[in-house]
């Protein structure tokens, strides 16, 4: 799991504490590579957002949904005032919305590394 004080890691703990428990942590790393290799050692479980599932498509893994609704990230776009009609920071929040579109659904699509 994620240290405490890191954004996947407070996830990873308030999806545990939805589902009624305290996760009896051993390690804690703040790198997927080396927290998807604990886990292919049969040293635990973690969760691993779909993002970067395909990153790790290679190693042995059994990918489970978390029961109940999965957890979910906002993502902003911070602007400059009076910047908000420039027609490439326009574009640019287009395709944001667009690509956030394709996560939107528990089953949506998950990217490839390609």
């Amino acid at each position: 799991m994620g240290a405490a004080k890191s954004c996947c890691g407070a996830i990873a703990r308030a999806v545990c504490a939805a589902a009624g428990f305290t996760p009896d942590i051993r390690h804690a790393v703040n790198d997927w590579s080396a927290l998807t290799a604990l886990v292919e050692t049969g040293a635990g479980v973690a969760l691993v957002p779909r993002l970067v599932r395909p990153l790790y498509a290679h190693r042995r893994l059994a990918v489970r949904p978390v029961a109940g609704r999965p957890p979910s990230r906002n993502v902003f776009a911070a602007v400059r005032t009076e910047a908000e009609g420039d027609p490439v920071l326009g574009a640019v929040c287009d395709q944001l919305r667009l690509a956030a579109a394709r996560f939107t659904s528990v089953d949506g699509p998950v990217p490839t590394t390609d």
